[in-house]
């Protein structure tokens, strides 16, 4: 089964819908990282495609009905809720004819998806947008599109803007290749650093590190915190997995995904609050305000 075109993962399942002539109910809540409500989150049957999805009201709520064998149950191998800016979440569910489900999802945000307000403040190497492989496939939450860069040697840098300082509890990467090339431009050495400003300095997020073949198609945790007051992440694509003569891997280094996600419950900063403008002239304004430092108590 798949959710859809862009499904990089999908499910097996041989329901033959003929066959469903029952309906169980499923409803739940889906709800982030800090426990709140995720509105516009879209829940769905992966086996039923876009047959069988709801969209999560202001209080995160969802409802589907499902169709099952009339008086007997089925095994959908996932459930899947996703919205852009936060990392999907699925899980097989077992349902029955006429019996209510409830089953509730906790969506982690990802702070360095482009949706949810992360940039590329900077990268090294060509910039191949044009092709469909530029630095923002490494924050467009589509695993089917890259971040493609020359192969050369030192490899190249890419340096991720998350919007605000956090403390990062986790960071994730996808290093699947893409644009055409073939599996040997997967990323194979890299490594992390992290800052508060984008001049630095760049602290080591973990040691260096290499992917294999079997890291390719899904995120895999690459540094695990906390780091506190974390605003820009670099990324250092230093190889690709082979670099073998013949192989796309000897010209190009491909990364699909790069995830940020935060330590629950810790602070977002620095934060400003400012007053009116006063004293406008033609050679300047008064602006008065008070600063929340990012780890004020």
């Amino acid at each position: 089964s798949t959710t859809g075109g862009d499904d990089v993962d999908p499910s097996a399942d041989s329901t033959d819908p003929a066959t469903l002539s029952g309906e169980a109910t499923v409803n739940g809540t889906v709800r982030d990282d800090e426990t709140a409500p995720v509105e516009g989150a879209e829940v769905a049957i992966a086996a039923l495609g876009d047959e069988l999805v709801d969209q999560t009201d202001s209080a995160g709520h969802y409802t589907l009905r499902v169709p099952v064998p009339e008086g007997g149950g089925h095994i959908y191998p996932a459930l899947r809720a996703r919205k852009p800016a936060y990392l999907e979440d699925a899980k097989p569910v077992a349902l029955d004819d006429g019996v209510p489900e409830t089953i509730d999802f906790n969506l982690e945000r990802d702070w360095s998806s482009a949706v949810g307000g992360a940039t590329v403040e900077d990268f090294t190497g060509e910039d191949n947008t044009n092709d469909g492989c530029g630095p923002g496939g490494l924050i467009d939450d589509d695993p089917g599109a890259v971040w493609g860069t020359n192969n050369t040697a030192g490899g190249q840098r890419i340096v991720i803007d998350l919007g605000a300082p956090i403390d990062v509890a986790r960071i994730a990467i996808d290093p699947a290749a893409g644009c055409g090339d073939d599996a040997s431009a997967a990323l194979g050495g890299y490594e992390l650093r992290g800052s508060t400003g984008p001049d630095g300095p760049f602290s080591a997020l973990g040691a260096p590190d290499t992917f294999g073949t079997t890291h390719n198609g899904t995120l895999n945790t690459a540094f695990t915190g906390p780091a506190p007051r974390i605003r820009f992440v670099a990324l250092l694509a230093q190889s690709p997995q082979d670099n073998s003569p013949g192989g796309d891997g000897e010209d190009f280094i491909d990364v699909a995904e790069l995830h940020v996600a935060r330590t629950p419950a810790s602070a977002v900063g620095p934060t400003a609050d400012t007053g009116g403008v006063q004293g406008v002239g033609t050679s300047g304004a008064t602006l008065t305000g008070d600063v929340t430092p990012h780890d004020a108590t």
